[in-house]
């Protein structure tokens, strides 16, 4: 029997449902650095031989409510968008309904902008100031943390999300919103610190009370996280491009293009040589990981989701990994952040992958870059 005692809840209709629900899958975040948040859609798939799929509207906030002994371990909104129901042909069997419901990003990928325009700003000030917005959504908020970028105004009339992700690919920090009904914008120089430092858990191959075992582990190299030609298009200015001349030398080019809201065109070089430079070996690994709820020791699976899931609000993203390349004689660590995760629920076990970047990744300096960073200079970034 699953570890984590997992429950659906209905604003709505004040009520948890637990006996009636069969399975639930969902994905949260993104798997790669470069990627987009997209956002999700969860799942549930619930018995339906008394028509309990009834109980669910169109537009319904409901929440995925996970629970470890006494503790809350996982809190996570959605509204529904569509009901899937698979009747047993004549009535005798099992009935089933696949209820199907949108995170919050997905939910914005819907709302337009409507012409609500933004001032120019940092970029977290343009994240905070969206929820004020008259198209914007009235039961989700938005905040942001240690944001560095500057944004330029903007009227929206494509989707909220787009914008964000527009922000995001400015600001380069993480989107998190995976618990309760908030979106947090974190700013790129906000990351490094978000690695717990009161009971830290780990990712290794054995389970304990301060680590989780994985029972699946992946290195992923190259892939598309490998760039060292970016081209930086902001808004209303021209194209800009950073290059790894070096790396191009070796292994020849490798380019992405971006869209971003770069206020001006210092910012946005900067942006374009962060890039090239920062993702431009090869050799850098990405990874993915997988275990089940059954197989962990209790007081690490809780604390591991609650940090990741921003339970204390502030989601700390970032941990160890513990890994042994097949050979070696020793581990190697490497500190890593999570990019997202997603899960595959039953009665019988939670099924859980995390994806999850370098913290390099996020770690703005670069030694001796014209534009990241000389030594006895004030340029330590853009």
């Amino acid at each position: 029997m699953t570890k984590i005692r997992w429950r659906i809840y209905n604003d709505r209709t004040g009520t948890y449902y637990e006996s009636s629900v069969l399975s639930v899958s969902y994905t949260y975040g993104r798997q790669g650095y470069l990627d987009n948040y997209a956002g999700s859609s969860i799942n549930i798939t619930i018995k339906n031989q008394a028509n309990e799929s009834a109980n669910f509207l169109l537009n319904d906030r409901i929440s995925l409510d996970g629970q470890l002994g006494i503790y809350q371990t996982y809190l996570q909104s959605f509204w529904v968008t569509a009901i899937d129901y698979h009747d047993y042909p004549g009535n005798v069997g099992l009935s089933t309904a696949t209820l199907i419901a949108s995170d919050s990003i997905a939910r914005l990928g819907r709302v337009l902008g409507k012409s609500n325009t933004l001032a120019t700003g940092t970029t977290g000030s343009q994240i905070d100031a969206m929820d004020t917005k008259s198209s914007w959504p009235p039961d989700v908020t938005t905040i942001s943390y240690n944001t560095n970028s500057q944004a330029s105004a903007a009227t929206v009339t494509a989707s909220w999300a787009n914008q964000i992700n527009l922000l995001q690919t400015t600001e380069k920090g993480i989107v998190s919103y995976s618990n309760g009904l908030a979106i947090r914008f974190l700013g790129r120089s906000y990351i490094n610190s978000l690695k717990p430092t009161y009971a830290l858990k780990t990712l290794s191959r054995t389970p304990s009370a301060t680590s989780i075992g994985y029972q699946t582990f992946d290195r992923l190299g190259y892939g598309e996280t490998f760039v060292n030609n970016a081209e930086i298009t902001p808004a209303g200015l021209s194209t800009y491009t950073g290059t790894n001349t070096a790396s191009v030398a070796l292994y020849g080019q490798n380019g992405i293009t971006q869209s971003t809201v770069d206020e001006n065109a210092t910012q946005a070089q900067g942006n374009a040589d962060w890039t090239a430079s920062a993702l431009s070996d090869p050799t850098t690994l990405r990874y993915q990981v997988g275990f089940t709820d059954v197989a962990q020791n209790e007081e690490a699976l809780l604390g591991f989701l609650q940090y990741v899931s921003g339970y204390g609000l502030v989601p700390y993203v970032v941990t160890d990994l513990i890994y042994r390349v097949p050979g070696a004689g020793a581990d190697t660590t490497v500190a890593v952040v999570v990019e997202g995760f997603s899960f595959n629920i039953t009665p019988e076990s939670t099924q859980m992958v995390f994806y999850l970047s370098p913290l390099t990744y996020y770690q703005f300096f670069t030694l001796n870059s014209t534009s990241l960073g000389i030594l006895n200079t004030s340029r330590l970034g853009w």
